[in-house]
């Protein structure tokens, strides 16, 4: 049945008779929810969601559904309690779950007769587990096909007769492992298919750490369409209408994608984003992948939206490093000039512009930790000009100049790779990455200086009044913090020494020229 199920999910044809569908009211006001309740069906209506249908065998309040013009109000979010929760029993005794569903009337008033239909993006359900049990296992389906970097083949055997005829192989499998999880990644002609094996406990919050780290090695957005979990007791299977998106991005993955590749760069990524990611509490996005699907989703818009976008991710990816932001020699200053302007008289509004650029002074910059990076040469500095340059075009609303598209996307190309070094030095990954700022796409190595190591800090504790002001530092230990926020002396001693710092890089663009 659940074969039958996936192809028709597959085709677009996905229809699920029911003996019963039930649409309860998630919120209600009173301690009686609205309810509508009957045979029906559940089946996708197009590529962007799934549709349910049920013919109301229940006493029907239409009153309700023909007031909602009065509740909806166009700009305004809609309410909790407009929204119900969906129960249907199929014919095979599968039951199927839903929520977020906004549902309507229509029928025969007089006669009581009434079809409620809805729209929703996710259908979910729960099994008894009668297999074998041997770890707990998830399964990613991704709709459609992607470069994927195989390590592994497959070897299929044919018999007639018990004659051995001939041997078929596919290079269609990447393998790799970590800690207690196994991964593989299966290749087939409609489908990407990740699965992992685990001891540990697989929820929602692991299978978004799954995806997002998939997403960071692949280059790519397209969010699962089928999340199969099998435990010691349970199947579930959860359903999401999907859309196959065409318009590939502009920004490529951190390590260029080989087809056929014994390299393992790519799952050692993956590895330190999800060790790294998985520390965050919530079910929802990682603060560090919120940047990274921002920065390969602009790479399908207008080049002028991608490059602001872009720009923005590396200041807000640098605010998640957890440092100090605050120069305290430079606020000791400014409380003397402060001190000083009160015994001066001013006209009101002027005064009040004085104080309020005065106020942010004392703020570090992200331009200023990222030369403390440069200074420890952790990041070049021809990547934090590109970044500088492009960063101010767009900020003051520049119009992109045509005759200089080359010099734009060199820019556009490095300030790329300077964020990709960023989410590295965040999750603590050493290895090989593409140098997207280098003419003809050079692997490099990217280092993080002993110096530099990041700690994460496993052993924080949650409650709040027993964390010290250090525990609470998400990313870095207290010497790793402070080798970041070291003050350079100038952005002169940079300049002098950049032909020092460039020495051996001659292949690679000039930072003036670019």
């Amino acid at each position: 049945m659940q074969n039958d199920l996936l192809e028709t999910y597959t085709d677009l044809e996905l229809s699920i008779d029911c003996y019963k569908i039930v649409l309860t009211q998630e919120h209600s006001d009173t301690n009686k929810p609205i309810e509508y309740s009957g045979p029906g069906v559940i089946y996708q209506d197009g590529e962007d969601k799934f549709g349910v249908k049920l013919f109301c065998q229940n006493d029907v309040d239409y009153t309700y559904d023909l007031l909602k013009i009065n509740r909806i109000r166009p700009g305004e979010i809609i309410r909790d309690e407009e929204f119900f929760t969906m129960k249907a029993y199929d014919m095979y005794g599968t039951v199927w779950e839903s929520n977020s569903i906004l549902p309507q009337l229509s029928g025969n008033i007089p006669e009581n007769n009434f079809i409620a239909h809805g729209n929703f993006n996710k259908l979910f359900t729960t099994n008894q587990n009668k297999s074998a049990y041997k770890k707990n296992e998830l399964k990613l389906f991704y709709r459609g096909k992607l470069p994927i970097p195989i390590n592994s083949r497959t070897v299929t055997k044919e018999y007639i007769k018990n004659e051995k005829r001939g041997d078929s192989i596919k290079a269609d499998v990447t393998q790799f492992s970590f800690g207690d999880f196994e991964f593989e990644i299966h290749v087939t002609e409609d489908w990407i298919i990740l699965w992992l094996f685990t001891k540990n406990k697989i929820d929602y919050r692991t299978i978004q750490r799954v995806n997002e780290a998939f997403h960071l090695v692949m280059g790519i957005t397209q969010s699962w369409n089928i999340a199969m979990i099998q435990d010691e007791t349970n199947n579930e299977m959860i359903l999401k209408s999907f859309t196959i998106d065409s318009v590939k991005s502009r920004v490529n993955p951190p390590i260029a994608i080989k087809a056929l590749s014994q390299n393992n760069s790519y799952w050692r990524l993956f590895e330190r984003y999800f060790s790294f990611a998985s520390e965050h509490p919530d079910d929802d996005w990682h603060p560090l992948y919120d940047f990274i699907y921002k920065v390969v989703e602009s790479g399908k818009a207008s080049l002028d939206a991608s490059t602001l976008t872009i720009a923005v991710a590396v200041e807000g990816t640098i605010k998640l490093f957890g440092c100090k932001n605050v120069d305290t020699e430079v606020k000791a200053e400014v409380a003397k000039v402060k001190a000083a302007l009160k015994t001066v008289t001013l006209d009101k509004s002027f005064s009040e512009r004085l104080s309020s650029m005065l106020g942010g002074m004392p703020q570090l910059r992200a331009i200023d930790l990222l030369y403390n990076l440069s200074n420890n040469d952790v990041i070049d500095e021809k990547l934090i000009l590109c970044w500088k340059r492009l960063r101010n075009k767009t900020a003051h609303s520049g119009d992109l100049d045509f005759s200089k598209i080359q010099q734009h996307l060199n820019e556009l190309s490095a300030t790329v790779v300077l964020f990709y070094q960023l989410v590295f030095l965040l999750i603590e990954y050493e290895g090989e990455y593409t140098d997207y700022s280098t003419y003809h796409y050079p692997s490099a190595e990217f280092k993080i200086p002993s110096a530099l190591s990041l700690i994460h800090n496993t052993n924080r504790t949650q409650n709040n009044d027993e964390t010290s002001s250090e525990q609470k530092q998400p990313y870095y230990t207290r010497r790793s913090r402070r080798l970041l926020m070291r003050k350079h002396k100038t952005q002169r001693r940079f300049l002098r020494n950049r032909k020092t710092r460039n020495a051996g890089r001659k292949n690679r663009p000039n930072a003036n020229d670019i």
